[in-house]
């Protein structure tokens, strides 16, 4: 028998995480990682909402805006995933923003079942308007950092969602009969 993963059917195989085990600490719990990742989330989003607020936008808004900026027309799914939501929750807000006049949904040509997601020209203006204000956020979050730091920082945390999101498919794993 062999193992396959159903959530990267497809997908090109990762590296296998590393044999050595860290010793396990108890942390005070403001020092989880969990707790600070969410205390800074919720930092960030404090000082957007402060920004966005006169332009009648949520944070979680911006993110389908912002996405959608670097890559107009991906489909629902593919939109849902980059933003790490489910798919219903994904649908939801993407009617809200159809409602509101930011985005539009296409039919794809070859597979009527997939929607691809675009923005509307008054979406591209607000976008245009709305990134300075996040990247301002972003700069003070990162002020008393250096570059390397902040390079650092990435590449960490972006380690540590790789972790998690690999523990995940490694409880969706079935076996077939080869």
């Amino acid at each position: 028998m062999r193992k396959i993963n159903v959530l990267q059917i497809g997908a090109v195989p990762r590296r296998a995480a590393s044999t050595a085990k860290r010793p396990r600490m108890h942390p005070r719990f403001e020092e989880s990682v969990g707790y600070l990742v969410r205390k800074t989330h919720h930092a960030i989003v404090a000082r957007l909402d402060e920004r966005f607020l006169e332009h009648e936008i949520s944070p979680s808004i911006y993110s389908f805006l912002r996405r959608l900026s670097d890559e107009d027309g991906l489909t629902q799914k593919e939109l849902a995933d980059a933003l790490g939501l489910t798919p219903p929750t994904a649908v939801a807000a993407i009617d809200n923003l159809e409602r509101r006049g930011f985005v539009e949904r296409r039919l794809n040509g070859a597979d009527r079942r997939k929607r691809h997601i675009y923005l509307t020209p008054s979406a591209r203006q607000l976008v245009a308007k709305l990134r300075p204000l996040a990247t301002e956020v972003n700069d003070i979050a990162l002020a008393d950092l250096s570059n390397a730091e902040t390079t650092e920082l990435m590449r960490l945390l972006h380690k540590v969602s790789d972790s998690l999101l690999r523990a995940a498919s490694e409880n969706n794993v079935l076996e077939v009969a080869e």
